[in-house]
């Protein structure tokens, strides 16, 4: 669950909602912005079929040692 929330904080913070992005359009941090929004797009995802796709009795089965 800590996946989807950085994921979600990330897209937050770069919308005006949150601290948003430089003022001019045509500045690169724009394109950084969309990068981020792609990866964090995809990280909460998987997160969200990770957390979906969880065993709620996996933490209580036994361990293997090694």
């Amino acid at each position: 669950m800590a996946t989807v929330a950085v994921a979600a904080a990330t897209v937050l913070l770069t919308t005006p909602a949150g601290i948003g992005l430089c003022a001019n359009p045509d500045m690169s941090c724009h394109q950084t912005g969309l990068v981020l929004w792609v990866a964090a797009g995809i990280a909460l995802v998987v997160g969200i079929v990770q957390a979906a796709k969880a065993d709620p009795k996996g933490a209580e089965l036994p361990k293997m040692k090694l």
